[in-house]
C-alpha cells in the first residue's frame, strides 16, 4: 500500500515537479507581500526650523510638525518669524521671511513614480530650494496670487506684494514663470529677475544686475542733485541711506539735497539680499 509514495519519493523527475509546484505556491503566496513593500511612502512638508512668532491656522507650531494641505490660513509667520521646512527629506526646502503666509495646496505621488508639490505664497517672501529631478513627470509648483512658478530642480526666491503682485529672481536652474494669463509662460534663467502685476499684463524682467546707466544732474539751485538709473524692477534701492522708488520699468528718478561733501552713494540690494554699491561725486 505504501509502494507508490516510495516509488514517487525516489522519482527524479517527479521530486523536479514537485519542488517548482512548492516554489511557484511560495511566490503566489509572496507576491501580496511585495507589492505592499512598493507602496509609496507617505509625503510631507515638515517645520525644520522656527524663530519669532509662527502659526499654523492661529496655533504655535514646533519643530517636527507636519502640515497638512489647507486651502487658507497655514502657516503664517510675525514681524520677527521665520521658518525652514523641508519637503520629503530630499526634495527641497523652503525658508519662510517675516510677514509671510505659505500653504500646502497638494502632494501627489503618481503611478509613475513622480512627485508633484504645490504650494502657494499668498502673501510675504520665500526662498525655495528644489534638487534635480530624476523623474520626468516629478514637478515643484508655488502659485502666488498673481502667477506661478514651477520648477525641476533650482533656487530661487518669490516676494508677493500686499496687492498680489509678484516679484521672482533665480540664483540657480530654470524657473517657468507665468502670470495672471496662463498662456504667457517665461523660462527665466540663472541671474534673472521678474514681475507678475496683480492686475492683467505683460511679465516684466530681465538680468538682475545689468547696466546700471546711472547718472546725475546739479540743478539749477545748485543744492539738490537729480539722480536717474535702470536697475531689475525686482530690486530694491538706498540713496545716501534712504529708500527710493524702483517703477516696474526698473527706473530710479530721484530729486535729493547736495551733501556737504558732495558725495552719493546708491545702493542696489536684490531679492537674495545680494548688494551692489556705487559712488559719485558731484563736481562744483
Amino acid at each position: 500500500m505504501f509502494a507508490p509514495v516510495h516509488r514517487l519519493l525516489r522519482s527524479p523527475k517527479r521530486l523536479g515537479w514537485l519542488l517548482l509546484a512548492v516554489v511557484s505556491s511560495a511566490l503566489i503566496l509572496l507576491m501580496p507581500l511585495s507589492a505592499q513593500s512598493a507602496a509609496p511612502a507617505p509625503r510631507f512638508v515638515e517645520i525644520a526650523e522656527t524663530s519669532g512668532d509662527v502659526t499654523f491656522q492661529g496655533a504655535p507650531v514646533s519643530v517636527g510638525d507636519r502640515l497638512p494641505a489647507t486651502a487658507s490660513n497655514g502657516l503664517q509667520t510675525g514681524t520677527n518669524g521665520r521658518a525652514r521646512l523641508i519637503i520629503d527629506d530630499t526634495i527641497g526646502s523652503v525658508e519662510v521671511e517675516p510677514e509671510s503666509e505659505l500653504n500646502v495646496s497638494g502632494l501627489n505621488t503618481l503611478e509613475s513614480g513622480g512627485k508633484t508639490t504645490e504650494l502657494l505664497l499668498a502673501k510675504g517672501r520665500a526662498r525655495v530650494r528644489v534638487r534635480r529631478f530624476n523623474n520626468p513627470d516629478s514637478r515643484f509648483d508655488v502659485r502666488t496670487p498673481a502667477g506661478n512658478a514651477g520648477v525641476r530642480g533650482t533656487e530661487f526666491t518669490l516676494y508677493v506684494l500686499p496687492d498680489g503682485e509678484t516679484h521672482m529672481s533665480v540664483l540657480d536652474g530654470l524657473v517657468q514663470f507665468s502670470g495672471i494669463d496662463p498662456e504667457e509662460i517665461i523660462d527665466c534663467l540663472p541671474g534673472t529677475g521678474w514681475i507678475a502685476p496683480a492686475q492683467a499684463g505683460p511679465i516684466l524682467g530681465g538680468q538682475i544686475f545689468g547696466d546700471l546707466d546711472l547718472r546725475f544732474e546739479l540743478l539749477a539751485d545748485r543744492q539738490q542733485v537729480r539722480v536717474t538709473a535702470s536697475t531689475n524692477p525686482t530690486n530694491t534701492a538706498r540713496l545716501n541711506g534712504n529708500p527710493v522708488p524702483v517703477n516696474r520699468q526698473g527706473q530710479i528718478d530721484q530729486v535729493v539735497p547736495l551733501p556737504g561733501d558732495r558725495r552719493l552713494q546708491l545702493v542696489i540690494r536684490d531679492l537674495f539680499n545680494r548688494e551692489l554699491t556705487y559712488e559719485l561725486l558731484v563736481q562744483p
